[in-house]
């Protein structure tokens, strides 16, 4: 074990994590013959940043403590699955889907605010949340942390999800959520990704 994890430290260390972001026509999730990369599109390794090429590709150095590739998320632009993809041992695409979404396309966009929900059991406000998203227009939805320890956020991230709440949600950490794994934010990361992302908004 301490072998393989050494050797996977190695390996992260030198790789490079090619990838693209894509046009996802059909909402599939996978890069299909035909559907067109986006470019100009930012990509991380979480410490080093650049953009997609003309042809939506991108080739990222790596480093060894990279755990997550993600894209900030273009304005005028929604994701078909996740923004980031878990670094893994073995030699793999990183791509990522999107799909045109008018919610934010213009010199601004609408984004909902959630905070300190705490709390692993379904109640209105989740169905309350989904509705006044719709109603208003809302772009994405962030919880800005304290889902509440490992009930709460297991439970938050099978039951609070862009699916459920037909908008895409993004997840921030708190205090509360920093409670099991080799470091304090490993729950955190295997359930909902990095514990930062961005976005793009107007011109």
């Amino acid at each position: 074990m301490i072998l393989f994890f050494y050797l996977f430290l190695a390996c992260t260390a030198n790789a490079q994590f090619k990838g693209k972001v894509f046009l996802d026509k059909n909402k599939n999730k996978l890069a299909d013959t035909g559907e067109h990369g986006i470019p100009n599109v930012a990509v991380s390794d979480g410490q080093n940043v650049l953009h997609t090429d003309k042809e939506g590709t991108f080739n990222l150095p790596g480093h060894s403590k990279a755990r997550f590739i993600f894209i900030t998320v273009p304005s005028g632009y929604k994701l078909t699955d996740k923004h980031y993809i878990k670094v893994g041992p073995t030699d793999k695409p990183y791509n990522f889907g999107i799909v045109e979404d008018l919610t934010s396309v213009g010199s601004s966009v609408k984004m909902l605010q959630i905070t300190d929900t705490e709390t692993d059991k379904y109640n209105d406000w989740i169905v309350n949340v989904k509705n006044y998203a719709k109603k208003q227009g809302i772009s994405f939805i962030v919880h800005t942390g304290d889902i509440c320890y490992e009930k709460g956020l297991n439970f938050h991230a099978n039951q609070i999800t862009s699916e459920a709440l037909g908008k895409q949600i993004f997840y921030c950490i708190g205090n509360h959520d920093l409670v099991k794994g080799a470091y304090g934010e490993e729950l955190f990361e295997n359930l909902f990704g990095p514990v930062y992302y961005s976005f793009d908004a107007g011109p």
